[in-house]
């Protein structure tokens, strides 16, 4: 195992174009790439480059720093760009025997060094601190540790010191401030054992190095993200999206069901703070032993316990946000940690903590943020701030049960809320404390903090053209494209124009919702009885706004039933309503076809209904006449009195819930996911998705099936533009699905090919079907009829589907599965047959 860059490591100029790292490792730094190290004038530059089960796995030091960055170090003083960089599954952790920590599971940016990332997938990684990437500056000394002489700068590199041992002697080294900077990025599902789910951005200072006489800017450790979603991340101990203690900067930037014991979207604090509690109050088994040694001696020689400043001093942190939402964050306290002295058995900030730190806040939603002890849900469920400062503007804070915000300030107060609406009232200019009346809080799923919560305000809610013109901040990283950078930041979240009018309260500008239009036609009329019926209905954005969801109903006549639709809409026969969920972008226009059966009995004006609604929006509705005439007559027949027989309906269709499913996972080859609330699939074909229906009490023996649909419901995506093909394949194989994984069918059973990967014996070579996503959001069919046909009559037996991505593209769907907490939306079997 290689100390620096597993796959590799640049001291020079490097550029790497359309490259995978995959399931390298190194036992100090860049588990994937390590760019650094030598001389602070390295650069690497990255264009659709993927970094997937790479680790750091750290039993020692190889130098005398902190070991990361699972995917990518970026080394002292040197440059990384990156366009398209995937980071997935990746990880940096100390091995059991070996107590310490390593941060940065995707990337570690360290010691002045400077990171531009754009297009950015950082999904499944997991560290010590900062799941997806660790920003972290770094104040050695001098110092020679408890007791001993100061060191004396010396050049960088590995080796013992002068004075002390070579873990705590440090010389004074100052690259300047650490900069990391995430353009349109998706930060999904990263853990950490403390610190930072999915980032982790601070200066770290060392014990009983003597402190610099100021605050100095070369300590900073800067952080900026622009247009990113951070979601499903999880820290035990602090800042589930973000941990902070230099400078975060976040535009355009949604934060959604992250989870941590303190401040479950966001901690703010300060580096010397962090430090402190790093070294003291978190410091356990498994910590770093001796820097807990000095910490434990210097607390018998103090009373009170050490200060933060005897760690030394450093600038305070600052989280400054805007346009932004946190929503369903949680904080569930801190007390199932062996060997910490001080555990918290209540949560605080669900949304955001300031745990003596700084956040200034302008247009940002926060709802249905809850901060808990066990499952009652207490006060500070939104913010809970500790002394620092805490400034809102513009801002809207709902959905909790509790007080929202908690303030404990010192004298003066250091809280101030302006032109914001508050549940419960907060006092300050412009604040209101009306219920801002949402399009969809909780969204389809019914579950606050996914991706599908609508947090744009309706017409005529009490926070439009409620805020403050002044406090917008101005455009420093020119969202828009003009080349000013001093205006006031023109856009919001939607990226729809931010001032007409007055700005409203939030992160969500309500004055440009509103322009949709839709007509139908039918492609023939009249139409005889029992001939199919063409319908094309088409949806036109005229507004300035990007429209999602844009959803479509239709209502069939009667005597009409459904056969078919393009784009997605979801029907089936027997049903009177056809569904489509689109997303319509400004100024564009979607055709969406519909082919309707009719009965022989049906004749005369037939009306058919369509509506058309978006969030935020009055629904628009349109309406086409056809007229039906009589069936064809039938041939004479040679009975002189003829009986006529009653006209025959066919059966409704039957449908199968309660499905066994799973999914399996190329890099977690021996973990089973049969109790995971998603099916994953895709993302380069190393994720698939296994579905079982029990088919022995339907349909009958001996029946013939005329259709028959796998249904399946995108819950999410890896990002916008992330469609893929999937294609329904039968196994083969014998499976059981509580025990299959990526190696094992069943326990004791290997695939003859991982993932079910063989033509022969594990599944069948062709897809039953195939369907191409248009979106998440929205069900998927899949027609399996000659399959279940097979099934039934014996040929082969049902061992399930398998959705499989057809391409090797780096994107991934997430569909629900039986255990989604919504059961509206779990898989189904729709059949008809007689």
């Amino acid at each position: 195992m290689v100390g620096f860059g597993g796959g590799l490591s640049n001291a020079g100029l490097a550029f790497i174009t359309d490259t995978q790292f995959i399931s390298n490792s190194s036992g100090y730094v860049g588990g994937g790439l390590a760019n650094g190290y030598e001389y602070g004038t390295e650069l690497a530059t990255l264009d659709n480059v993927t970094f997937e089960g790479n680790s750091v796995e750290a039993g020692g030091y190889y130098g005398s720093g902190i070991p990361g960055g699972g995917a990518i170090a970026n080394g002292a003083g040197a440059s990384l760009r990156g366009t398209t960089v995937y980071m997935v599954g990746n990880s940096a952790h100390w091995d059991d025997d070996s107590p310490g920590f390593a941060v940065g599971g995707g990337l570690y940016n360290l010691y002045g060094a400077d990171a531009s990332l754009e297009d950015v997938h950082c999904s499944e990684n997991s560290a010590n601190k900062g799941g997806c990437a660790a920003n972290i500056n770094e104040y050695y000394g001098p110092h020679g540790g408890l007791g001993a002489p100061p060191v004396e700068p010396r050049a960088w590199g590995p080796g013992s010191a002068p004075n002390g041992d070579a873990q705590m002697a440090r010389p004074v080294f100052d690259f300047g401030p650490t900069w990391l900077t995430m353009t349109n990025a998706l930060i999904f599902s990263n853990t950490v054992s403390e610190c930072g789910g999915g980032i982790l951005n601070t200066y770290w200072i060392w014990p009983f190095a003597t402190p610099p006489a100021t605050p100095t800017e070369s300590l900073d450790a800067n952080l900026t993200l622009v247009t990113a979603t951070l979601y499903a991340n999880r820290a035990t101990l602090l800042g589930g999206g973000i941990c902070n203690g230099g400078n975060t900067t976040g535009v355009n930037v949604w934060l959604g069901g992250n989870h941590a014991g303190l401040g479950g979207g966001v901690n703010s604090s300060s580096g010397s703070i962090l430090s402190f509690l790093w070294y003291y109050l978190f410091s356990k088994p498994g910590g770093a032993p001796k820097e807990l040694a000095r910490l434990e001696a210097l607390a018998e020689q103090s009373s009170p316990l050490p200060e933060p400043q005897q760690l030394g001093y450093g600038p305070e942190g600052w989280v400054t946000l805007a346009n932004a939402v946190l929503s369903g964050n949680k904080s569930h306290g801190i007390t199932d940690l062996p060997g910490v002295p001080l555990p918290v058995s209540s949560g605080m900030g669900g949304g955001l903590i300031n745990l003596l730190g700084n956040s200034d806040l302008t247009n940002v939603t926060m709802n249905g943020n809850r901060a808990l002890s066990g499952t009652v849900e207490v006060p500070g469920g939104a913010v809970m701030s500790f002394e620092g400062i805490l400034r809102m503007t513009n801002c809207i804070v709902e959905g909790g049960e509790q007080d929202a915000i908690v303030a404990l300030d010192e004298e003066p107060p250091t809280t101030t809320i302006t032109y914001s609406d508050i549940e419960g009232g907060w006092p300050g200019v412009g604040n209101i404390g009306l219920y801002p009346s949402f399009v969809d809080e909780d969204g389809a799923d019914d579950i606050v903090g996914t991706l599908d919560d609508n947090l744009r305000l309706r017409p005529g809610s009490p926070a439009i053209d409620a805020g403050d013109d002044a406090a917008v901040p101005p455009d420093w990283f020119d969202v828009n494209g003009n080349l000013n950078y001093l205006e006031p930041l023109p856009i919001d979240l939607d990226g729809a124009p931010r001032f007409a009018g007055t700005v409203d309260m939030g992160a969500y500008e309500a004055a440009f919702l509103t322009g949709l239009e839709i007509s139908k036609s039918d492609w023939k009329d009249p139409v005889p009885a029992t001939w199919k019926i063409y319908y094309t209905i088409r949806v036109t954005n005229t507004s300035d706004a990007v429209l999602d969801p844009v959803v479509i109903t239709d209502t069939l006549p009667t005597g009409t039933y459904f056969v078919s639709a393009d784009n997605g809409g979801v029907g089936s026969y027997g049903s009177p309503v056809v569904v489509w969920e689109i997303v319509l972008y400004p100024g564009e226009a979607v055709d969406l076809h519909l082919v309707l059966g009719s009965f022989s009995t049906l004749s005369g004006v037939i009306t058919n209904h369509a509506v058309a609604a978006s969030p935020g929006m009055d629904p628009v509705e349109t309406d086409e006449t056809t007229t039906i005439t009589a069936a064809p007559p039938r041939p004479p027949t040679p009975t002189p009195t003829p009986t006529p027989a009653p006209t025959a309906t066919p059966p409704p269709p039957a449908t199968l819930g309660e499905s066994l499913d799973t999914y399996i996972y190329r890099y977690s080859p021996n973990i089973n996911y049969w109790l995971a609330p998603l099916l994953k699939v895709g993302y380069k074909q190393t994720s698939s998705s296994l579905i079982k229906f029990d088919l022995s009490t339907l349909p009958p023996p001996g029946s013939t099936v005329d259709e028959a649909w796998l249904e399946v419901y995108a819950a999410g995506w890896s990002g916008l533009g992330s469609d893929i093909t999937i294609g329904a394949y039968a196994i083969s194989s014998t499976v059981v699905v509580s025990e299959t994984t990526w190696n094992e069918a069943y326990v004791g059973d290997s695939w003859q090919g991982a993932g079910c990967a063989d033509v022969v014996w594990d599944r069948r070579p062709q897809p039953e079907s195939t369907v191409t996503t248009a979106g998440p959001l929205r069900w998927y069919r899949f027609d399996v009829a000659a399959l279940l046909q097979n099934w039934l009559d014996g040929k082969p037996v049902n061992n399930g589907v398998l959705l499989k991505q057809e391409t090797t593209t780096p994107y991934a769907f997430f569909f629900a599965s039986q255990e989604y907490p919504n059961p509206l939306l779990h898989p189904r079997l729709v059949i008809r047959y007689h």
